[in-house]
C-alpha cells in the first residue's frame, strides 16, 4: 500500500496511535478488541501494521479508535480522522463523533468538538438509553418547556422519569 501526498499510510499510523496507548505488543491490543467483542489475532494486527492490509470494516476501525482513545492514544478527533482517511473509509460522521464523545472517558478534542453542539450529544444520549424515537409533537412542545424554563429537552424527560421513579417508589 502506497503513500499518497506524503501521507502517512494505514500501518505508520497504527503502529503511532497504538505505541501511544501503551500497546507495547499485538496482543495486548488484540485483547482490548475481544473485550469489544471483536476477535482479531495477531497476525492480522501485524499485516495492518507492515501495510500488507487495512481493515476493511468501517466498525472494526471504529472500535480500534474507541479503543486508542481510551488509552489516550488518540486525542483529537483529526487523529481518528487521518486513521480512517489513511483506510479510505473517509472521516467520522457527526453521529460517530456523538458516539465516541459519550462513551469514552477521554474527552477529546478539536476544532469540531469545541463547536459540536452539546444539545445533539445530549439529544442522542436520551434516545440511546430510553431506546425510542420521540415524535415531532414531543420534541416541539419540550423545546417549548424547554425554552420557558431555560432547560434542555433531556433535562426536562430526565426529570419526569425521576418523578414517575419516586411516585412508583411512593406506591
Amino acid at each position: 500500500m502506497s503513500q499518497i501526498n506524503n501521507q502517512p499510510s494505514f500501518g505508520q499510523l497504527f503502529k503511532l496511535f497504538r505505541m501511544k496507548s501503551g500497546f507495547r505488543t499485538l496482543s495486548s491490543l488484540s485483547n482490548q478488541f475481544y473485550k469489544s467483542g471483536i476477535t482479531i489475532c495477531n497476525c492480522e494486527l501485524s499485516r495492518w501494521q507492515n501495510n500488507k492490509r487495512t481493515p476493511k470494516d468501517r466498525k472494526t476501525i471504529l472500535v480500534l479508535i474507541e479503543i486508542l482513545i481510551n488509552h489516550h492514544g488518540i486525542g483529537y478527533i483529526e487523529e481518528a480522522n487521518s486513521l480512517l482517511e489513511s483506510a479510505t473509509q473517509g472521516y467520522l460522521t457527526e453521529l460517530e463523533i456523538s458516539h465516541l464523545l459519550l462513551h469514552t472517558p477521554l474527552s477529546i478534542e478539536s476544532e469540531v468538538s469545541k463547536n459540536f453542539d452539546l444539545q445533539k450529544i445530549e439529544d442522542y444520549q436520551l434516545n440511546v438509553r430510553l431506546n425510542l424515537p420521540l415524535s415531532q409533537k414531543v420534541i416541539d412542545y419540550l423545546e417549548l418547556v424547554g425554552k420557558k424554563y431555560n432547560k434542555t429537552k433531556a433535562s426536562i424527560i430526565r426529570e419526569l422519569i425521576d418523578r414517575n421513579m419516586d411516585l412508583e417508589e411512593s406506591i
